[in-house]
């Protein structure tokens, strides 16, 4: 007598509560891997932001004690772009003042690469930073000297929107750098500013004047 087999599948509860559990998995582990993401693409910007103060002390110390100027801050860094190999570190990915154009993935090094060098140094979408101005190597070691790019015309404002100027890190951090060629990633206020902890907003110090990158 033939014993007959029977294939047994899963039934549709069995589905049902394996397909629960994977989103309820998913659920959790998307934000966790969003912070991840955004945490070492902040301290990327700030370990960048650190090689680009370190070449302006490079050029204060080749010229009498005095930072770059530049009544923009591409204009300014433009002035160390000849000591970097790459514009690249003057690039954060996904920072909104690189504009729609053709620096939207990120800087051309036509004037770094090409020989005879073409092009132009840090032309605008290129950098995401801000500068302080008018700087020298005797300045307070505690005052800003680098910054992520602020809000159009706030300076020391950031928002909250990452499509627009100054919202790269969505209102939750800035990178800064000091004239001591220290940094951090520190966290901002409710109103998107970095207030230090003596309730001092660190970006309107007085005899401090930042000013934004270009947009591309």
């Amino acid at each position: 007598m033939k014993t007959k087999m029977y294939q047994k599948g899963f039934t549709l509860v069995e589905l049902l509560v394996v397909i629960t559990i994977i989103a309820i998995l998913a659920s959790v582990s998307v934000p966790v891997f969003s912070t991840i993401q955004r945490k070492g693409k902040l301290s990327k910007s700030l370990q960048q932001a650190k090689q680009i103060a370190i070449a302006l002390r490079s050029y204060a110390g080749d010229s009498g004690g005095l930072y770059p100027p530049g009544e923009s801050a591409n204009k300014a860094l433009a002035k160390v772009v000849p000591d970097i190999e790459s514009e690249e570190i003057f690039y954060v990915a996904g920072c909104p003042w690189h504009g729609t154009g053709k620096f939207l993935q990120g800087p051309d090094n036509l004037w770094e690469t090409s020989k005879p060098q073409t092009g132009k140094a840090l032309e605008a979408g290129e950098n995401h930073y801000a500068y302080a101005q008018g700087f020298n190597d005797s300045t307070s070691a505690r005052f800003p000297l680098l910054a992520s790019g602020f809000t159009s015309g706030q300076t020391g404002t950031y928002t909250d929107d990452p499509t627009q100027p100054g919202g790269v890190w969505g209102g939750k951090n800035c990178v800064v750098i000091y004239c001591d060629g220290s940094g951090d990633s520190p966290k901002l206020s409710s109103e998107f500013k970095f207030i230090d902890q003596n309730d001092q907003d660190v970006f309107q110090m007085q005899g401090l004047k930042m000013v934004n990158p270009e947009q591309g």
